[in-house]
């Protein structure tokens, strides 16, 4: 098992300008650290993948568009 510590993770460089630390990079998933401040925010923006939130402290808002498409 590969121990990943997250203060030994490179803060990455995104649009949103918040604290965002790659702890996992697979194929098949990934998983990131995020931690906002209070008052930082992600900017709107759509995802190719599914995204799940685990939310440890504070309050959070959510603005969610879902766009399905049915085979007929």
């Amino acid at each position: 098992m590969k121990i990943t510590q997250y203060q030994n993770q490179e803060i990455k460089n995104t649009p949103h300008k918040i604290d965002v630390r790659e702890m996992y990079n697979k194929e098949s998933a990934q998983a990131m650290l995020m931690s906002l401040k209070p008052g930082e925010s992600l900017k709107p923006h759509k995802t190719p993948v599914d995204v799940f939130f685990f939310i440890v402290e504070g309050h959070q808002q959510f603005i969610l568009e879902m766009k399905m498409k049915f085979a007929t």
